[in-house]
């Protein structure tokens, strides 16, 4: 089953239906047409990133964009690039009408190379229930496990990495699912 991306901001992203992208002070802002909130995706290069790349340091620098303390929850787990995982956070609202209400923040960070990629779902407190925000928290979490970087938008078109995953992702896409032998 083919799936389109979205290019944007060096990034490859699933398309969304609904969805609406812009990029705004080096980040990628995505709006749902329906569901409170705001979706925003960060990429870092591993060239500033200390190595090995740890779920530590991928918090810390979540953290630290977010301003905020410990989260209320925080999944990890481990991939052959490295650490991707998710947390939870609660904060003051910033600016804005809102402002000195609560909102979440629902955190996602994935390591692929050539660096990390966070996404932020951020919504008032006060709308994070209901279907709209279950649905658009999992529309969010579906983008962020199929983005990765857009290798030949940075210039590595020749590559060899980038041939191989062109390659490949033109066989998968143009096969079509796998099939299993007797079905």
């Amino acid at each position: 089953m083919k799936q389109s991306h979205l290019a944007i901001g060096g990034l490859l992203l699933p398309e969304a239906r609904g969805w609406k992208f812009s990029e705004r002070d080096g980040e990628i802002v995505g709006r749902p047409a329906v569901g409170p909130g705001v979706f925003r995706l960060l990429h870092v290069p591993q060239e500033i990133m200390p190595q090995p790349v740890t779920h530590e340091y991928c918090m810390a620098v979540m953290r630290m964009v977010l301003r905020v303390g410990q989260p209320t929850d925080h999944h990890m787990k481990e991939s052959v690039c490295g650490p991707y995982g998710s947390a939870t956070f609660v904060r003051p609202i910033q600016r804005g009408p809102g402002r000195g209400k609560d909102e979440v923040i629902r955190a996602w960070y994935c390591r692929r190379l050539p660096g990390m990629i966070y996404g932020l779902y951020i919504c008032p407190k006060a709308v994070a229930h209901g279907p709209a925000y279950e649905q658009t928290r999992a529309a969010c979490a579906r983008m962020m496990s199929g983005v990765f970087f857009d290798r030949v938008g940075w210039g590595y078109a020749d590559d060899p990495l980038t041939q191989v995953l062109l390659n490949s992702f033109d066989r998968v896409e143009n096969e079509g699912e796998p099939r299993v032998e007797g079905t």
